[in-house]
Parts: C-alpha cells; sequence; structure tokens
C-alpha cells in the first residue's frame, strides 16, 4: 500500500489510537493501523473504524480503565506550585484532583 500524503510504503502496524479531544481523553491501544514508514501517516480499514466509532460512543464497555495525568503548562514552569489531575480514559466517571502542595486531594465519583 502506498501513502496518499507522501508516496511512501506503508506497513501493517498495531498502534495507539487517540481520540485526544474527547472529554476524558481516549487512548485504544493495540488498534490495527497501515502506517507510513516515511512519514507516520495512518490508515484504518473500514472494521476498525466502524469498532472505534462504537468504542467514542460509549457502545462498548471497557474491560480496563487506565488513567492519564494532565497538567497545565503554567503549572510546570511555576516550581512552587504542583497540579495534578486524573481522569479516566473510559467513562467510569472518577475524577482525582490535586493542586498545590497545600490543597490536599478531591475525589469525585459517580456515572457519566
Amino acid at each position: 500500500m502506498i501513502c496518499h500524503k507522501c508516496g511512501g510504503r506503508m506497513e501493517n502496524q498495531t498502534v495507539r489510537f487517540c481520540a485526544c479531544e474527547a472529554n476524558p481523553p481516549l487512548f485504544v491501544d493495540n488498534t490495527p493501523a497501515f502506517v507510513c514508514r516515511q512519514c507516520g501517516e495512518r490508515v484504518y480499514s473500514d472494521e476498525t473504524m466502524e469498532a472505534l466509532e462504537r468504542i467514542l460512543q460509549g457502545q462498548v464497555t471497557a474491560r480496563g480503565v487506565q488513567f492519564v495525568a494532565s497538567y497545565q503548562f503554567a503549572d510546570l514552569v511555576d516550581n512552587s506550585v504542583s497540579a495534578f489531575r486524573m481522569a479516566p480514559l473510559t467513562g467510569v466517571g472518577m475524577v482525582v484532583t490535586f493542586a498545590g502542595a497545600a490543597s490536599g486531594m478531591t475525589i469525585v465519583r459517580g456515572s457519566t
């Protein structure tokens, strides 16, 4: 298969799919894709796209929940602030927030 962007050779791989604009962001590990060896462009089969759409629409229940750390850039530059937030990558509905050394931790649980 030839890449439609650069003309490079595509090879079958498994990748981490990221719906980074979803809230919370969604990652799907071991997603089959054709990946360009030259530019990195990814192409997904119709079957894979249909499966990813079902996941994004909440029609698939996750077998496991992983968490992602989220930082504000300004907090990384200011050494006096230690900001950390965890959000589930699936719609389980648990948010853990920690901001500043003196503030403590907030846990919110519930279904989304």
